[in-house]
């Protein structure tokens, strides 16, 4: 079993980056919101996307 962190989310880019390798073998995807499924932990009670913001 893998377990991974998602440190980010593209909320909206030109579909030419599809299928971009990143590295490690992580490549950026094209998902709905409603098909992910840690989407409870971003989306507060009214189905609005929770902003963090993380300073390296």
């Amino acid at each position: 079993m893998v377990h991974a962190t998602i440190n980010g989310i593209i909320l909206h880019c030109d579909d030419s980056v599809l299928g971009l390798q990143l590295g490690n073998g992580y490549r950026l995807e094209k998902k709905h919101l409603d098909e992910l499924p840690f989407k409870n932990k971003i989306t507060d009670g009214e189905e609005k996307l929770l902003m963090f913001l993380s300073v390296l």
